[in-house]
């Protein structure tokens, strides 16, 4: 019965070392985080502006006025549909450049919005699951010292558990932010 004590402490313990390390990567999440976000509407604008800059400059260019064209015209002069096929095909193979550079600018926009949704739930998770982790460790230790200790087994379990996925999401959390933080000096330090 002593022996099972020691064991459920040595959980409880355990636990309660993990906390400690969930609590400080949760802390230097959120300490990262006002920094990040004071410039992402400036971000977030500059690349919505580059990706409308450069689907301006796809719909300008002068392949897309002579494919526009090259169709138009082709219609009341009774050509073929493969001749228009293949003309449509020969032009659209010039604007690939263009296309694939307005794709990454979106790309760019989508990936800035989905970081910074991802650190605010995430920030938001990590700090239920510690303070569900606080609650669960008591709780254990509280049914260890009344010696019910299958019950204080499983909520030392529980709380090992949420605190391996607090770890987890914390240090996914780290990677984000240095992400967007990559992603913003992009957009922030251009001349």
């Amino acid at each position: 019965m002593i022996d099972d004590k020691i064991i459920f402490m040595e959980v409880i313990l355990t636990s309660s070392f993990l906390l400690i390390i969930a609590t400080i990567l949760h802390f230097y999440v959120q300490s990262k985080l006002p920094n990040l976000f004071k410039d992402l509407e400036k971000v977030l604008f500059i690349a919505k502006l580059e990706a409308l800059l450069s689907l301006i400059q796809l719909l300008s260019s002068d392949k897309v006025s002579t494919l526009i064209e090259g169709t138009v015209i082709s219609k009341p002069l009774n050509i073929k549909v493969e001749d228009i096929a293949n003309y449509i095909s020969t032009n659209w193979d010039g604007l690939k450049d263009l296309i694939d550079m307005l794709n990454n600018k979106i790309r760019n926009v989508d990936r800035i919005i989905f970081l910074s949704q991802e650190l605010k739930n995430a920030t938001i998770q990590s700090s239920n699951e510690n303070k569900l982790s606080v609650i669960l460790l008591f709780l254990s230790a509280l049914f260890l010292l009344l010696n019910f200790i299958n019950i204080a087994f499983i909520f030392s379990g529980l709380a090992l558990g949420t605190l391996i996925i607090s770890i987890v999401t914390s240090l996914n959390n780290i990677k984000h932010a240095k992400e967007l933080a990559l992603v913003s000096f992009k957009y922030l330090e251009k001349p």
